[in-house]
């Protein structure tokens, strides 16, 4: 249900153009939304370390957890975007090891996605894009004003702020776990003439929603609330505390998924 009415909202949303000519603001949110996805992507492979002992992901671990460190040190948006850069070239670059399966995986591949796990990634950001999308316009935000992320013609940037925290527990983990549960093979997947990328066939399109529904209403133990809760309880929660944030122009506390 909208937080707000139609009135209420319009005022709402004057407070979120506000936020967005704060340059303090803005940096301080961008600090905790780089801080917070580079965070998730280290708990990822604390978790298949835990799960996987003889993996060595040392290297990348500390790599991350020094990103983390400056994330929430540096001055300014452009480096906070080298530093979470640097940093998903690290998280991806350890994908390979996660891989338990025949699959491709030739480094994060956006547009077009050029293997299988590629694939599945873009494929899977789009529907949780979408999903955070229309949560954030039904909580009574303009989700086309980003404030981490620019304005961009014809995408709702603000939807694109608060799914990087999701993107690790979400979708790359997802990924991985239908990968190496064999889930999908190399036949699942087809090339797709204009875009030159691989799509799922129509049959394992099937399986992945069903998958996908299934990890989604799978329950977890809070890190902050030690309660149990879903991922789409999740999302809630996190707009309504943006939504906060924006009204007080206060500080954004991103999702944890510590374990």
């Amino acid at each position: 249900t909208p937080l707000y009415s139609s009135a209420a909202s319009d005022v709402y949303k004057r407070q979120q153009y506000d936020c967005h000519r704060n340059e303090d603001f803005i940096r301080e949110y961008a600090r905790s939304v780089v801080a917070g996805k580079i965070s998730n992507e280290l708990s990822l492979l604390q978790r298949f370390k835990n799960d996987h002992p003889g993996t060595d992901l040392k290297c990348e671990m500390d790599s991350l957890r020094a990103s983390v460190d400056k994330a929430s040190a540096v001055a300014g948006v452009t480096e906070l975007l080298g530093i979470e850069g640097s940093a998903a070239a690290v998280y991806f670059g350890a994908f390979p090891k996660m891989i338990c399966a025949d699959l491709k995986f030739e480094g994060r591949r956006r547009r077009p996605p050029t293997d299988p796990v590629n694939a599945l990634l873009s494929f899977g950001y789009t529907l949780l894009f979408n999903e955070i999308g229309s949560l954030l316009d039904g909580l009574g935000f303009d989700p086309y004003l980003g404030l981490f992320h620019k304005p961009d013609y014809g995408r709702p940037s603000l939807a694109a702020d608060l799914l990087e925290e999701f993107r690790a527990p979400v979708i790359d983990r997802f990924t991985l776990r239908t990968v190496n549960l064999l889930v999908f093979k190399a036949a699942d997947f087809q090339l797709h003439a204009p875009s030159g990328g691989l799509h799922l066939v129509p049959e394992a399109m099937k399986r992945y929603f069903a998958a996908y529904e299934e990890y989604l209403s799978g329950s977890f133990r809070d890190a902050e609330t030690g309660e149990q809760t879903t991922f789409r309880r999740c999302y809630r929660r996190q707009a309504e505390r943006l939504a906060a944030c924006v009204k007080s122009a206060g500080t954004y506390r991103p999702f944890s998924w510590s374990r």
